[in-house]
């Protein structure tokens, strides 16, 4: 057989990845079903927004102090002074392991879960029982009133989702 007629026997049965079933295994893992992978970019994206509530709670009021109805924004106590570098810390480790589980490793997602547990642990331990405080708040202060700033929603918020993605990543990830 000729080379013209074998290219234009060729060019008449389309190349071999047209002619595939639709239905044909792909070899590569990597390469799924786009709605199979769906779940996983949507639980990436809310353990993302996790880390970020996190970080972002180490900068912004937790515990807000109000003397007679006024909040007193110099009392303000940040993640940072309540916590330290801890919520930070577990937020950069759920970020090193979030490319993982994304790619549906189970143990990678599992940890992030428990990041997230910890982190509200956190939370109950060492905010939940300072709030709602009434009396000597500083040694100025006779009538204080100790309430939650935005850092304490967003370092809940943060927990919540690493919580409920990782453990929904590990679950789906198990499952398949």
């Amino acid at each position: 057989m000729s080379s013209a007629s074998r290219r234009a026997d060729e060019d008449s049965r389309g190349s071999e990845a047209e002619n595939r079933a639709p239905n044909a295994p792909s070899a590569s893992p990597e390469a799924a079903d786009p709605p199979a992978r769906a779940p996983f970019a949507v639980l990436t994206i809310l353990a993302a927004a996790g880390i970020a509530a996190l970080i972002a709670s180490a900068f912004l009021p937790v515990l807000r102090i109000s003397v007679d109805e006024r909040v007193a924004t110099a009392l303000d106590r940040s993640g940072w002074d309540q916590h330290g570098a801890a919520l930070v810390a577990l937020a950069l480790f759920a970020a090193a392991l979030l490319p993982l589980a994304a790619r549906g490793n189970a143990a990678a997602a599992g940890a992030i879960a428990l990041t997230g547990l910890v982190a509200i642990a956190i939370v109950i331990a060492t905010d939940l029982p300072d709030v709602g405080d009434v009396g000597s708040v500083g040694s100025q202060l006779d009538d204080g009133k100790v309430g939650t700033g935005l850092g304490a929603y967003a370092e809940t918020l943060g927990g919540v989702l690493l919580l409920a993605a990782g453990g929904l990543m590990a679950l789906r990830a198990r499952r398949d």
